[in-house]
């Protein structure tokens, strides 16, 4: 098995097992962050599984909070409902942090509109 931490790598490490000889679906990969490519090695069957990365979560989140941070008014820790995802907000020693689930991709919803993966042309 071999696990990059983003598509971005696996790409490359596709091109080095192609050199080496081995077939799609000979080595198990799995990889993080649902980027366009990394779908595309799904479909492929290259990669059998990504975590998507919650990017237009992170976003509106960001948004959500910004307003607060640049007036310097207190934001509360808890349990936040962010574009539609329970999300959690944790106090950290920098700043604020946001914490979104990951959802996993695999061939069973690699063609899902809303992943952004598949929003980006």
């Amino acid at each position: 098995m071999i696990f990059s931490h983003a598509e971005h790598l696996a790409a490359a490490i596709v091109s080095v097992l192609e050199s080496k000889g081995y077939e799609k679906g000979e080595i198990l990969m799995i990889s993080t962050v649902g980027m366009p490519m990394g779908l595309e090695l799904i479909r492929d069957g290259w990669l059998q599984a990504t975590i998507d990365f919650p990017t237009i979560e992170c976003v509106e989140g960001v948004v959500n909070f910004l307003d607060d941070i640049i007036n310097k008014r207190e934001i509360k820790p808890g349990k936040y409902n962010i574009a539609g995802v329970e999300s959690e907000l944790t106090i950290q020693p920098y700043g604020p942090e946001i914490l979104h689930p990951g959802k996993p991709i695999t061939e069973e919803n690699v063609n899902d509109p809303e992943l952004w993966g598949n929003q980006v042309e």
